[in-house]
């Protein structure tokens, strides 16, 4: 057990009181670990990322919370990750109404 951990469970005068403070002590560091890693899979874009490389990324997050205890559906996951990819295509102030079909066109013919 680490210094901060003991510290934080001192005041414990039993073994059951150490169990469910250590209990209480994991689970809102898990709670804030599922907070933290649920806005950074919504915050995430595509960008100028390259594909496998946004993919990585969004699917090490889903790994992730599925192990702190909060996994995501198939639906949300993919649901997700095209909201990336389609921002990021709006995000491009430039882009005209032929490269936005290009682009799209491209994109469904990857995923197919």
């Amino acid at each position: 057990m680490t210094i901060e951990i003991a510290s934080q469970l001192i005041h414990c005068k039993t073994s059951k009181e150490l169990w469910t403070a250590a209990k209480e002590l994991s689970g809102s560091n898990t709670r804030s670990r599922i907070t933290l890693l649920k806005s950074e899979f919504q915050r995430t874009r595509k960008g100028s990322m390259k594909m496998e490389d946004y993919l990585s990324r969004m699917k090490t997050i889903a790994d992730n919370l599925t192990l702190a205890g909060s996994p995501l559906s198939i639906l949300e996951i993919n649901s997700q990750i095209f909201a990336g990819i389609v921002v990021s295509l709006f995000e491009k102030e430039d882009l005209t109404w032929v490269e936005l079909q290009a682009t799209l066109l491209t994109f469904k013919n990857r995923l197919e």
